[in-house]
């Protein structure tokens, strides 16, 4: 990075600016400082930090400092002081041609030039500041303590003796602060979540990309497979962010298509999850569940890699698996029983938003008793299911899970060595390859997205009063504690032998109902977006980031 005043040492570069500062109270001088060496590592996050950028008056204590992790930006802006005179600076200053107006004369030193750095932090570590504080958190974001801190936006204003100072200032902070140049496509669905997804993008990503040099891409979905026909035109490479800004079903579409191109394979896509819709379940998890620290780590583009599972619907002949369709990714579950009952049937009240999944179990559990000859299907509580599964560990021959490109048939066939079974009526299925379905129904907590397994769970019928709280023990994840529950570590799951009408949800989208059905997990298969760490859900493992690699 070159920075204005072209001087390097090994560790650090600075300006003095012998300037009066009326505005700020100073009158001896400021100083902005870059520092090129590592700031001190925090925990989880070893040799993550590129640096510190501080401002303060000689001799004294910084007024602020941030890492280079938080600087989102600088722009310069023309800072009309009143009350300014040309005495008020030292030096001289090279005229441009916005300096001369219309009499003829220079007036470059009495336009000082403003610059102004944008940074955020975690709002549980956010610093006293001494400037203007901007709280842009939208109303999603989790409890504080839970998945992630919350993103707080703030910005610096120094007074620099010229409009040029201020340019190449902000000019060298840009590049400093983003070592690494992308190109993000930002893939925005108008009609997720109550309609934010079009102000989710132009009230938080736009203007925050805008503070980077990243190269940004736009594209509204207009209807059903056009997403899939806008992730084949677009060239992909390790250097190349999708960003998908509205719920986990609109990630979900773009995943599908980025997996069903001719050239995917491991690790080549990286994706990003902006919350605009209902649930918003894997944002949370990834430390950016807001609108506002979502468009911060898209900004940052910390990854880690991330597990996937591959899902087919058909069913097994002697030798070969005959599908039914087309092969699906996910990223979240596969649900059954009353939750995918829920999910899909609730569907009518998506204007209500999150709250639609609970008003709609209540009234599944409260009305079947009332419902049961008018409306089977809405008053069914127990399905019945074949369960066949691998679990983890299990020693396994000709397995092609960690092979480079994405499979498109299954790898293990449920009638060999070493698989299980399960069969019989139950009333939860869930299938989890995150530790959550939404930010608060924490279904399986010790799940985390690098391990290399699903977790399998199910329940075997309980009684209608027992229903009422098992939801309530779902979301404290205190479920598998009691008699009825099963859950497996997994690499493989096959289910059949389904109700016509059952429904199987993926990712919260429906499949076809009553097909059998196979998952597989994919290891470490794509690469995903991350917020502030550590986080739970890489095993406490933030962004390994490398100076070497940058």
């Amino acid at each position: 990075c070159v920075f204005p005043d072209k001087k390097h040492t090994s560790t650090i570069v600075m300006e003095k600016l012998p300037a009066a500062l009326p505005v700020l109270g100073l009158g001896d001088g400021v100083m902005l400082q870059l520092s090129s060496c590592p700031g001190v590592p925090r925990n989880g996050h070893p040799e993550e930090e590129l640096g510190i950028i501080s401002c303060g008056v000689r001799d004294q204590a910084p007024l602020w400092q941030h890492q280079a992790r938080f600087v989102l930006g600088a722009e310069a802006r023309d800072s009309n002081i009143e009350g300014l005179e040309e005495s008020d600076f030292v030096g001289s200053t090279v005229p441009s041609s916005s300096d001369v107006t219309n009499d003829g004369q220079d007036h470059s030193r009495l336009v000082p030039g403003l610059l102004v750095v944008h940074v955020v932090t975690a709002s549980a570590r956010a610093p006293a500041q001494k400037s203007m504080n901007d709280s842009v958190g939208d109303g999603e974001a989790a409890d504080q303590g839970e998945w992630y801190g919350k993103a707080v936006r703030a910005t610096h204003e120094v007074v620099l003796p010229s409009r040029k100072d201020a340019d190449a200032w902000a000019a060298a902070i840009v590049k400093w602060a983003n070592p690494r140049i992308r190109t993000i496509h930002c893939i925005v669905n108008p009609n997720s979540g109550k309609g934010r997804g079009r102000r989710v993008w132009e009230d938080f990503v736009a203007p925050v990309l805008r503070l980077s040099p990243h190269i940004v891409h736009l594209y509204e979905t207009k209807g059903p497979g056009d997403v899939s026909e806008y992730c084949n035109q677009i060239s992909v490479d390790k250097d190349v962010i999708v960003a998908a800004i509205g719920g986990d079903g609109t990630m979900h579409e773009v995943l599908n298509a980025l997996m069903q191109r001719e050239d995917a394979e491991r690790g080549l896509f990286t994706i990003c999850f902006v919350p605009a819709g209902s649930a918003n379940a894997m944002s949370h998890m990834v430390g950016m569940g807001d609108a506002a620290t979502a468009a911060w780590a898209l900004a940052k583009g910390r990854q880690l890699s991330m597990d996937l599972f591959a899902f087919y619907q058909g069913v097994w002949s002697t030798t070969d698996f005959e599908a039914t369709s087309a092969p699906r990714y996910g990223f979240l579950s596969v649900t059954q029983g009353l939750i995918a009952d829920i999910d899909i049937d609730s569907e009518s009240l998506r204007c209500c938003g999150e709250s639609r999944f609970t008003a709609y179990a209540v009234a599944k559990i409260m009305c079947c008793c009332c419902c049961c000859w008018c409306a089977p299907v809405h008053a069914r509580t127990k399905y019945s299911s074949r369960i066949r599964y691998l679990e983890a560990g299990t020693p396994v021959t000709g397995s092609s899970l960690a092979e480079r490109k994405p499979p498109r048939a299954p790898s293990h066939k449920p009638d060999s060595p070493g698989w299980q079974e399960w069969q019989g009526n139950l009333q939860f299925f869930n299938l989890m390859a995150a530790p959550a379905l939404d930010k608060k129904m924490k279904l399986s907590p010790e799940k985390r997205f690098d391990d290399a397994t699903l977790h399998l769970q199910w329940m075997r019928p309980t009684c209608m009063c027992s229903l009422v709280g098992e939801f309530s023990r779902m979301e404290a994840s205190t479920h598998l504690n009691r008699s009825g529950w099963e859950q497996r570590g997994v690499v493989a799951v096959c289910v059949d032998d389904l109700q016509p009408d059952s429904k199987v949800v993926v990712d919260g989208e429906r499949a076809a109902d009553g097909k059998s059905w196979q998952a597989e997990v994919l290891p470490a298969y794509v690469n995903v977006i991350v917020g502030s760490g550590p986080l739970q859900v890489f095993g406490g493992r933030a962004d390994q980031v490398r100076l070497a690699e940058i």
